[in-house]
């Protein structure tokens, strides 16, 4: 099986095949490839595209027609049913989520904090800490959200939203109201994952040492570049 990003086209929208699967931007395969080594580490186990997400139900006014000899009963279509399918979701690892400082350090290299669900809509956060201090807001990338699986297993779930590192303002503000629409309809709190940056902040991917095509190396990445496995030894 290939392991370059192949580009297809699709009507107006260009798809990305990689390894017999389309994704919807090359960003997702590079977060892909991300996941991947992160899997390899068993810190996580990942589902791409996983189940659609309902949140609301189609809306339509009744009202009545006059006919000549009767009243008709006709349907006004206000709106269409809403859901939201996220891009990825991870569940995380015991390693990444137990009470230890092992634990805490590998949240803290990666960004994560745990997240709780308290009275009402509110959340209590589990903010990883470096050399006692908590680390700054900026650097939390994944909001791991306690949950309970079919037989009541206890996991820490993120809900995963891909972008590119262009985003206009429209965009931002789009996604921030479907954040918070998705959180209060259903108590899921979804992440926006930008690739560039994530790599930036936690570690490099194997694969994105090389180009898409898989032909050469990728400018900028050198045996500096911080990888999974250097990470880890550093923690």
């Amino acid at each position: 099986m290939t392991d370059k990003i192949i580009k297809i086209k699709q009507g107006d929208k260009n798809k990305y095949g990689y390894q017999g699967v389309i994704y919807d931007s090359r960003e997702e395969i590079y977060f892909l490839w991300w996941l991947q080594d992160a899997n390899k580490e068993r810190l996580l186990v990942f589902d791409y595209q996983p189940e659609s997400i309902h949140l609301s139900d189609p809306v339509k006014a009744v009202w009545e027609e006059q006919k000549k000899t009767k009243v008709k009963e006709r349907e006004l279509h206000i709106f269409n049913s809403r859901s939201y399918t996220p891009d990825f979701s991870i569940t995380w690892n015991e390693q990444i989520t137990e009470n230890s400082p092992k634990s805490n350090k590998l949240r803290a290299a990666l960004g994560i904090s745990l997240l709780v669900k308290s009275e009402g809509s509110n959340l209590t956060a589990i903010v990883p800490t470096n050399n006692g201090k908590a680390i700054k807001l900026k650097d939390l990338l994944f909001n791991a959200l306690l949950t309970y699986d079919d037989s009541c297993k206890v996991t820490h779930e993120s809900t995963i939203d891909v972008k590119g590192g262009f985003s206009t303002y429209n965009n931002h503000r789009e996604f921030t109201l479907k954040q918070a629409w998705i959180y209060q309809t259903t108590g899921i709190v979804v992440d926006k994952i930008v690739p560039e940056k994530l790599f930036a902040k936690t570690f490099y991917p194997e694969r994105y040492f090389l180009t898409d095509g898989a032909t050469r190396k990728r400018k900028g990445m050198n045996e500096r570049t911080k990888t999974l496995k250097s990470l880890l030894d550093s923690l």
